[in-house]
C-alpha cells in the first residue's frame, strides 16, 4: 500500500541505496522513493519490485560492498538492516548485536574503504533512552537503555560518531519512537488488530493500559527520511553529526491505542490489561521533535486518526483476501 507524501519531482532525484530492503523500513523506503522519482538500490534478502538489486552479503569482506557501492556512487544510503525488536533481544542478546552492531559496522566499513562520501542515514530507537528522566524527550537528553536492543542502538551510534569524525562521513542518526503502518505485520498495533480480528474472547493487553508511546505512520517516517536525503550537501559541511527524534511530538497511552483500534474496526470486544510489565519496555515516551521541525518546515506528519484508519483499512483487506 503506498499513500507517498511526496510527489515525484517534489525533490532532487538521487540514487539511493537502501539495506534491509526485505524488511519492514527497508520496503517502505524502496517503495516511497521510487514514488517519488528517485533511482533506487536495493540490498537485502528478498528484492521489492521494480528496484535495482544490491548483492550483499553481511558476511563477506566489507572491500566486496565496497566495490559495489564504487559501482552504483550513491548519493546516499539509507540503512533500514537490522534487528528490530526489545522482545527478542532480551531473548538472544548476541543475534541482535550482531544483526544490529555488525551489519552497520560492515557498512561503515565498506564505506570508508570505497572513500566515497554519501550521506548515510542511520535509523536508530528511541530505545537508546530507556525510560527517559523528564517528557518529552529532546536530543541532548542521557542515553540509559534499558534492554539489550537499546544498548546496541546506542553502540551503533557512537560507531557512527566515530566514523564522522575520524573519516569525515557524513552521518545522520534518527530516532524513532513507535513506527506503524501498513506494511508492518508485528509490534503492538499490529498484534492488537490481530487480536480484535482473532478468535479470542478479549483484547490482551500485557500492562496497565496507562503506558504511552509516541505514534508515527510509516509514512511521516518515510517522507521525513527522504527529505533529510535531499539535504545531503548541508549534512557534509556540519561540524558534529546530526541526530533528529522522528516522532509525532505526542505520547498517547497503550489502551487509547487499543481503544482507537477498536473503534476503527468497530468492534466491541473487552480489553482486558493484564498488569504485566514487559523486561526492557519503557513506561512513557514521548519525543520533542523542535529539532527536526526546525530543520524540515515542509514535513507534516499525517493526522493519527487518517493515519490508523489507513493501516486498518488495509490490513483489513489483507486480512479477508487471505480468509476468501
Amino acid at each position: 500500500m503506498s499513500m507517498p507524501p511526496l510527489t515525484p519531482g517534489s525533490q532532487p532525484s538521487m540514487r539511493l541505496l537502501v539495506t534491509g530492503a526485505a524488511g519492514f523500513l527497508g520496503r517502505v523506503m524502496v517503495r516511497e522513493a521510487r514514488a517519488a522519482g528517485h533511482e533506487v538500490w536495493a540490498a537485502g534478502r528478498h528484492q521489492p519490485a521494480g528496484s535495482q538489486a544490491l548483492p550483499i552479503d553481511w558476511d563477506q569482506h566489507p572491500e566486496v560492498l565496497a566495490g559495489h557501492l564504487h559501482e552504483i556512487r550513491p548519493d546516499c544510503i539509507i540503512h533500514g538492516a537490522g534487528s528490530a525488536s526489545v522482545a527478542q533481544s532480551m531473548q538472544s542478546p548476541h543475534e541482535d548485536l550482531r544483526a544490529s552492531f555488525g551489519t552497520w559496522s560492515h557498512l561503515l566499513e565498506a564505506v570508508r574503504i570505497s572513500k566515497l562520501k554519501p550521506l548515510v542515514i542511520f535509523p536508530s530507537s528511541a530505545a537508546v533512552y530507556g525510560d527517559p528522566e523528564s517528557l518529552p524527550v529532546r536530543e541532548e537528553a542521557p542515553l540509559h537503555p534499558i534492554s539489550p536492543y537499546g544498548w546496541h542502538k546506542m553502540l551503533c551510534e557512537c560507531l557512527a560518531r566515530e566514523h564522522h569524525d575520524h573519516f569525515g562521513l557524513p552521518v545522520v542518526i534518527t530516532r524513532l519512537f513507535s513506527v506503524f503502518g501498513a506494511s508492518q505485520h508485528r509490534l503492538l498495533v499490529w498484534e492488537l488488530f490481530d487480536r480484535f480480528r482473532g478468535s479470542g474472547a478479549t483484547v490482551d493487553i500485557d500492562g496497565t493500559g496507562e503506558e504511552t508511546r509516541d505514534f508515527l505512520s510509516e509514512w511521516d517516517v518515510s517522507s521525513a527520511l527522504l527529505m533529510l536525503a535531499s539535504k545531503r550537501d548541508t549534512f557534509a559541511q556540519r561540524g558534529t553529526p546530526w541526530i533528529f527524534n522522528l516522532a509525532s511530538g505526542q505520547q498517547r497511552s497503550i489502551l487509547d491505542m487499543a481503544h482507537a483500534i477498536g473503534a476503527g474496526l468497530q468492534s466491541d470486544k473487552p480489553i482486558r490489561c493484564l498488569n504485566r510489565k514487559r523486561p526492557g519496555d519503557p513506561l512513557h515516551w514521548e519525543a520533542c521533535t523542535e529539532r527536526l521541525e526546525t530543520f524540515l518546515p515542509e514535513w507534516r506528519p499525517l493526522a493519527f486518526p487518517q493515519a490508523l484508519q489507513q493501516t486498518l483499512h488495509h490490513w483489513t483487506q489483507e486480512s479477508t483476501a487471505r480468509t476468501a
